[in-house]
C-alpha cells in the first residue's frame, strides 16, 4: 500500500463518494487525422495573429522563460525561438508536436471515462443529439441536483 501526503495508507483512505451534482458526461471523439489537421491550423493562426510579439511583450514585461505560467505549450517553445535556441520553423514545429501528444494523452485519460456519451465531431457538431442528451439529462434529475 501507498502512502499519502498526510502519512496514512492508501488503504485507509475513505472511498471516494459520487459528486453532489448530477453530471452529463460529454466526450468528443474526432477521427485522429482530422484532429491534428485542425490543431496544426489553428497553431497557424496563434502564429500569424502574433503569439511571437505576445511571448516577447510578456518577456519584456519581466516574465522570465523559466515561469510556470510561461512554460505551457507554445509560450516555452516560442520562448526558446526568442532566446536564440530554435529557429521559428522549429519552434513551430516543437509547438504541433507537443499538441499532438497532449491530445494524446487526453485521450487516454478519457478512454478511462467509461460513463461518458461519445460524440463524434470529425465531421461536425452533433448539435442536435446534443440538445436531446441534455433534455433527457434534465427530464430525469432533479433540480436540486443541478448545477447551473
Amino acid at each position: 500500500a501507498g502512502l499519502q501526503p498526510h502519512g496514512e495508507p492508501t488503504t485507509a483512505q475513505p472511498p471516494q463518494t459520487p459528486p453532489p451534482a448530477a453530471i452529463l458526461p460529454l466526450l468528443l471523439s474526432c477521427d485522429r487525422t482530422v484532429l491534428y489537421g485542425r490543431m496544426d491550423t489553428r497553431v497557424d493562426r496563434y502564429i500569424e495573429r502574433g503569439l511571437v510579439d505576445e511571448v516577447r511583450h510578456l518577456h519584456n514585461l519581466g516574465y522570465a522563460y523559466t515561469l510556470p505560467s510561461m512554460s505551457g505549450i507554445g509560450y516555452r517553445q516560442i520562448g526558446e525561438y526568442l532566446e536564440g535556441n530554435a529557429t521559428l520553423e522549429h519552434a513551430v514545429q516543437r509547438i504541433k508536436c507537443d499538441t499532438h501528444a497532449f491530445v494524446r494523452h487526453q485521450a487516454n485519460w478519457f478512454r478511462r471515462v467509461n460513463n461518458g456519451h461519445v460524440l463524434d465531431v470529425t465531421r461536425e457538431m452533433p448539435a442536435q443529439e446534443v440538445l436531446h442528451l441534455i433534455e433527457g439529462f434534465l427530464s430525469v434529475v432533479p433540480a436540486s441536483k443541478r448545477i447551473v
